[in-house]
C-alpha cells in the first residue's frame, strides 16, 4: 500500500531592525494524507484543501471536521511583498511578506529543526530596533479574499535563540507570534485583533531598552472588538516548543467563544500541556460579525522602550499550519 501526501514549500517575509526570528516551519493543517490500495513505491500528490484533516501526533489537539487552510514550512521566504497574495514557497494557501528593516528575515538551515525540513524562518530583532515596531512580517490565508471561518486551529514550532532575550520597556512584553484577524471586515487593514504575547518571569536583568530574561510567560489577548487577556504556561529560551491554538467564534451577542492553547517542550520530548482554556470569550459583535479571516504573522517588539534595542536577538519558527471550518 502506498501513502500519498502533499507537501509544498512556502516563503513569506517581513523585515525590520532587531532580534532574529527564525521560523523553521509554519503549518496550517494543510497536509493531506490518503492511503490507497495501490502497490509500489510511495507516491506524492498536491494537497487538497477540501480534504478534512484529523488529529495526529503532529497536530495532537486538532478538532475533528476541520479542513486545511494554509501551511508554511520555512523552505525559502514567502513571496509577494507589496504585490499581493502569492503562493511562492507555500505548502498550501497564499501569503505575502514585507521587510521593514533590511536583512531581518531569512530562511537558514539549522541542525536542530524540530520537524522536516531543516530549513526555518528566522526573524532578526536588530540592535537599535524601536519599541512598538516589527522587523519583518508576513500574512497568510487560504485565499486572497480572506474567506472567514468560525472555528480555527493552528500549530507551529518556535524557538528563542540563545540563552536569553531582551524584551522592551518596563514590562518586557513583546508579540513573538503576531496576530489573528477576526470580526471586522475581511481583507481590511484591521487585522490585529487576537495576538500572542511573551513576558519576562523568573530572574531578569534590566537594560537601557528593557528587560533580559531566559524564562517567559505565554499570553493571548484580544483588542478592538473586545478586550481580554488569558495567561498560562512558560517558555524557556533556546528550546523548541510547539504551540497549538484553537479558537471558536462566539455567537453574536453571547459570551461563548472558545480559546484553548497547548504548549509542548519539543527539545526535551515533552507531552502537550493545556495552558489556557476558556469557553466564555467574545471575539465578534453584531456590528462586526465576521469569523477568523487572516493569519497576521507580525512579531512586534513591544509597545514602548526608552531607547532602541541594545543587542541582536533571534527567533526561529519551523512549520506553521492552519485549519478551519
Amino acid at each position: 500500500m502506498s501513502v500519498k501526501f502533499v507537501l509544498k514549500p512556502a516563503t513569506n517575509r517581513h523585515l525590520q531592525h532587531g532580534t532574529i526570528f527564525r521560523l523553521g516551519r509554519i503549518a496550517v493543517l494543510g497536509w493531506v494524507f490518503a492511503c490507497t490500495n495501490a502497490t509500489g513505491p510511495t507516491s506524492t500528490s498536491a494537497p487538497d484543501e477540501a480534504v478534512v484533516a484529523t488529529a495526529s501526533s503532529t497536530y495532537p489537539n486538532m478538532p475533528a471536521g476541520l479542513t486545511a487552510l494554509w501551511q508554511y514550512d520555512g523552505n525559502g521566504l514567502p513571496g509577494g511583498g507589496t504585490l499581493g497574495f502569492k503562493t511562492t514557497n507555500m505548502v498550501l494557501g497564499q501569503a505575502k511578506a514585507f521587510s521593514y528593516v533590511a536583512n531581518t528575515m531569512s530562511a537558514p538551515t539549522v541542525s536542530d529543526a524540530p520537524i522536516d525540513p531543516s530549513q526555518v524562518y528566522n526573524t532578526l530583532y536588530p540592535t537599535g530596533l524601536s519599541g512598538g515596531t516589527t522587523p519583518c512580517a508576513f500574512w497568510a490565508w487560504k485565499d486572497g479574499t480572506h474567506t472567514p471561518v468560525n472555528e480555527y486551529y493552528e500549530a507551529g514550532w518556535f524557538k528563542l535563540v540563545g540563552p536569553n532575550f531582551e524584551g522592551p520597556g518596563s514590562s518586557g512584553e513583546w508579540k513573538a507570534l503576531g496576530y489573528w484577524a477576526v470580526a471586522g471586515a475581511p481583507g481590511s487593514g484591521q487585522d490585529n485583533d487576537v495576538y500572542q504575547v511573551l513576558g519576562p518571569t523568573g530572574t531578569t536583568t534590566k537594560t537601557a531598552a528593557g528587560i533580559i530574561a531566559s524564562q517567559w510567560y505565554f499570553s493571548v489577548r484580544m483588542q478592538n472588538y473586545a478586550a481580554w487577556t488569558l495567561t498560562g504556561g512558560t517558555v524557556l529560551s533556546n528550546k523548541w516548543y510547539r504551540y497549538e491554538i484553537h479558537m471558536v467564534a462566539n455567537t453574536v451577542g453571547a459570551s461563548n467563544g472558545v480559546l484553548e492553547v497547548w504548549l509542548t517542550d519539543v527539545t526535551d520530548g515533552g507531552s502537550p500541556t493545556k495552558v489556557i482554556t476558556s469557553t466564555n470569550r467574545v471575539y465578534r459583535t453584531s456590528s462586526n460579525p465576521a469569523g477568523f479571516w487572516q493569519r497576521t504573522f507580525v512579531p512586534v517588539w513591544g509597545g514602548s522602550a526608552p531607547v532602541g534595542k541594545t543587542r541582536n536577538d533571534n527567533v526561529e519558527v519551523a512549520r506553521i499550519a492552519g485549519f478551519g471550518k
